[in-house]
């Protein structure tokens, strides 16, 4: 939910991913599913990492119809779980 009082963070970790804490959350769980001897935890991983793919986009549906075109620029540039690598000429 966006209210009308919010802004656009494009700063601290969010200059570099648009996700940070949902980022830090596959890291973990990657790290989870290859310290387990066990499929269990990469199936239930793997499942609770499609519901956040699926949350963000809802969630970067209603920052856009809020933000408009200065988030869709931010999402040009930023990367929504990983940073973009940027070759310089």
């Amino acid at each position: 939910m966006t209210r009308k009082e919010h802004t656009l963070v494009t700063s601290g970790p969010y200059r570099w991913v648009r996700n940070p804490l949902y980022a830090s959350y596959f890291v973990i769980v990657t790290g989870v599913t290859l310290l387990m001897a066990n499929y269990f935890p990469v199936v239930a991983g793997a499942a609770v990492l499609t519901l956040v793919v699926i949350r963000t986009r809802r969630e970067e549906e209603k920052l856009t119809d809020r933000f408009g075109d200065e988030y869709r620029e931010y999402m040009k540039q930023v990367g929504r779980f990983l940073p973009r690598l940027r070759l310089q000429p």
